[in-house]
C-alpha cells in the first residue's frame, strides 16, 4: 500500500481512507483534494473528526466492500475538551452521527458490537485491511 501523509492534523482517517481506497483503486489519487473530498464527505460537524459510518459511505460509494464494527454506535468524543469543543457542540456532532448511521442503514454492513485484538490480528493474517480507532 502506498503511503500518503495527512496534509492538516484533523484529516487523519480522510488520509488513511485514501491510501485504502488507492489500494484498491490506483486511479483514486492521493492527493490533498481527495483527502479533503473524503474530509468534506465524512466530517462529524461541528467538530472536525470524521464519522466512521461517512468514511465507510465514501467508500462504498466508490464501490469498495464495506463493513463497520463499532462498540457502541453512538459518537464519542472523550478528549474534546483539549481539542476545543464545548459540550453543546459535542452534542451536536452526535446528533450528525446519529444522522449518518441512519442513512447508511442497509447500505453496508454496520455490526454493534465488542470486539478483541485477537480478531483483528486475524484478520490481519487473512490479509484484509483495516481501519480502526481505539477511544480508551
Amino acid at each position: 500500500m502506498e503511503g500518503y501523509k495527512q496534509t492538516t492534523e484533523f484529516t487523519g482517517a480522510a488520509a488513511a481512507l485514501a491510501m485504502v481506497i488507492n489500494h484498491f483503486k490506483p486511479s483514486f489519487a492521493l492527493s490533498k483534494e481527495n483527502e479533503f473530498r473524503i474530509w468534506m464527505y465524512s466530517v462529524n460537524l461541528p467538530t472536525r473528526a470524521c464519522s466512521i459510518y461517512g468514511l465507510a459511505g465514501f467508500a462504498r460509494d466508490l464501490g469498495l466492500d464495506v463493513r463497520v464494527v463499532v462498540g457502541k454506535k453512538e459518537y464519542g468524543y472523550p478528549d474534546y475538551r483539549f481539542k476545543g469543543y464545548k459540550k453543546d457542540e459535542i452534542e451536536a456532532a452526535k446528533y450528525t452521527s446519529d444522522i449518518r448511521f441512519a442513512d447508511n442503514q442497509g447500505k453496508y454492513e454496520i455490526e454493534v458490537r465488542d470486539f478483541e485484538l485477537k480478531e483483528v490480528d486475524e484478520l490481519l493474517k487473512q490479509k484484509k485491511i483495516i481501519m480502526f480507532k481505539l477511544i480508551s
